[in-house]
């Protein structure tokens, strides 16, 4: 599949509906999947019964929508829950899970919120076996990884070269994220992953989700995309997107791939394979001219909250001058032998990094 044009604009609908505005199954399926969580922590016996007791701590709202207008399919779950035949007989003995029950319950039900659990749900078409599964994978990841307790410190070297970074957020208040090839900067695999991974966690934190804000929105931008990157670049988006999609799921609202070139056409060609249908259908490959002829009429964007470069308001976080000194800089420091730095970036970015850090936490939290 080749990257070509379509349209920017589209359903600028909110990301997931409240939990208070579930429809009866969903908020069922949201008990059930609370339960089982429950009975793997403590490695008791799921009990159907034992769960349909649950049902009653599910909003007055939902009985008051059975009595009202009754969806037969949706009272008939409900019935199953309450009769104890409930989708039991499809979930695994809760002895799979005994490593979960090992992790930090506390850390477990942090994460676990109402809307966590949707999200996986949701990933998984609502099969509660497919979605714990798929939770217990990323609870597993996470307590090896912690990738919630990155800190600036950790990615401050590459992130100083404005490779990837969050500035602003779009009209319904997703946390907006840039990426630029051309600044790619000098790291191992886990080095860069673990700089998305930081300003993935930032921006999750920014996203207020009673109010509909799961989301996040990426502009990518490929202007400058060089064949030496090509050569590097696959492993590390290989990375992101397995962590993207198996362990953030239900988070990415749309990522427009700005100026592809067609160098990138074969380095798209490798990564595809790895990118699976409904996040396709999130991308929006696009020239830079065009974004800035969209950008008016976009329902998604809002060119006071978009940066200058795209045809917005807001100044570039790192500027691409700023980012080729501090480049040229690692590259005179690796010449050099030395990890420091030289005198050269001491002029240029040495009073930067304090500022660069209070300006990427202020996007998201100012």
């Amino acid at each position: 599949m080749s990257p070509r044009d379509k349209s920017l604009i589209g359903a600028g609908r909110v990301d997931s509906p409240r939990v208070d505005d579930l429809v009866p199954e969903e908020a069922a399926a949201l008990v059930e999947m609370k339960y089982y969580l429950d009975c793997v922590l403590q490695q008791k016996t799921y009990s159907p019964r034992a769960c349909a007791s649950a049902v009653d701590a599910l909003p007055e709202v939902l009985e008051k929508e059975l009595t009202v207008s009754p969806d037969a399919s949706k009272a008939n779950h409900l019935h199953l829950l309450s009769s104890g035949g409930a989708s039991a007989k499809h979930l695994p003995d809760v002895t799979k899970f005994e490593d979960i029950a090992a992790i930090d319950h506390a850390y477990v039900r942090a994460f676990c919120d109402d809307y966590c659990l949707l999200r996986y749900l949701r990933a998984r078409e609502w099969n509660l076996e497919k979605a714990f599964t798929m939770l217990a994978e990323t609870l597993r990841w996470r307590w090896t990884k912690r990738p919630d307790q990155l800190k600036y410190g950790d990615v401050a070297k590459l992130a100083q070269a404005g490779s990837i970074y969050p500035n602003g957020f779009d009209k319904s208040g997703r946390p907006i994220m840039y990426m630029r090839a051309r600044r790619d900067p000098p790291g191992t695999t886990d080095e860069k992953l673990d700089q998305i991974l930081y300003t993935m966690e930032e921006g999750v934190r920014s996203m207020d989700a009673s109010k509909g804000v799961e989301k996040f929105v990426y502009i990518i931008d490929l202007a400058g995309f060089s064949v030496t990157q090509a050569g590097a670049d696959p492993k590390l988006a290989q990375a992101w997107i397995n962590v993207l999609q198996n362990h953030y799921p239900e988070r990415l609202k749309l990522v427009c791939v700005v100026d592809a070139g067609m160098i990138f056409t074969g380095f798209w060609n490798i990564i595809s394979y790895f990118i699976d249908t409904e996040t396709r259908k999130k991308m929006t490959f696009i020239s830079k001219a065009q974004f800035k002829k969209e950008l008016a009429t976009s329902d998604i964007f809002d060119a006071q909250h978009v940066e200058e470069g795209f045809g917005g308001e807001v100044p570039e976080l790192i500027t691409d001058d700023a980012s080729e000194k501090y480049l040229a800089s690692l590259k005179a420091a690796s010449k050099n032998g030395s990890g420091h730095g030289t005198s050269e970036k001491d002029k240029a970015i040495g009073s930067r990094t304090k500022s660069t850090k209070d300006r990427v936490l202020g996007s998201l939290f100012g």
